[in-house]
């Protein structure tokens, strides 16, 4: 058996994470999603710590159903952080968001490969993720690359705080997950994938 992954995009180009900026912001980019994605949760999290870090927003791109962001958009409201969380829709420019964000928030229960992840880490932002999702544990290396914590809202908001609050650990997380993600490069997972047809046409060829 050989295990091979998805490939990722590699950015030429990283998220400044030095610089002093008025507003920092949380990323989140999939499609919206109660069972899978749960942006509920990172809305909950968010709402917790939202009053220690007045500087800093949350952003979710993608789209889903109607239902489902009705509930989000209900959330907001109720938390009165109208100003400060956005539910922005559909991108055509997502490494934009990427290079302009700080940090990713992923709060999936499971995923198969968490690309867009990925893709934000090969953008040089750190992660706060789940350990017990599926693919995310498998992509973040915690307290390297990223913090994984345990599911709940709590824990979500706990790692989020701890890299909000340090600037120089989200700038060397930051630095790591750039890194990490070039074994991911599109070169090397297709002359994996052609090295492992090379090789299994030549033994059926022999044993023919």
């Amino acid at each position: 058996m050989v295990c091979i992954p998805n490939s990722v995009p590699q950015s030429d180009r990283t998220a400044n994470l030095a610089v002093e900026k008025e507003i920092y912001k949380i990323l989140y980019v999939a499609r919206l999603n109660k069972d899978v994605k749960r942006q509920h949760l990172l809305i909950d999290a968010f709402a917790k710590i939202a009053k220690n870090f007045p500087n800093w927003q949350l952003f979710f791109w993608g789209d889903g159903r109607e239902d489902y962001k009705d509930l989000l958009n209900k959330k907001v409201k109720d938390f009165g952080l109208e100003d400060r969380i956005h539910l922005c829709g559909i991108t055509h420019d997502v490494t934009k968001e990427y290079l302009d964000s700080d940090l990713i928030a992923f709060p999936s229960h499971h995923e198969g490969f968490a690309l867009s992840m990925a893709e934000g880490m090969s953008c040089g932002l750190p992660v706060v993720a789940y350990r017990s999702c599926s693919a995310v544990n498998e992509i973040v290396e915690n307290g390297k690359d990223g913090l994984l914590v345990d599911d709940g809202i709590d824990p979500l908001a706990e790692g989020m705080a701890k890299l909000m609050d340090n600037r120089e650990l989200r700038i060397s997380m930051g630095k790591a997950a750039h890194e990490a993600m070039k074994v991911y490069s599109p070169e090397k997972v297709w002359d994996t994938w052609e090295t492992l047809l090379t090789n299994t046409i030549k033994q059926t060829r022999s044993e023919a």
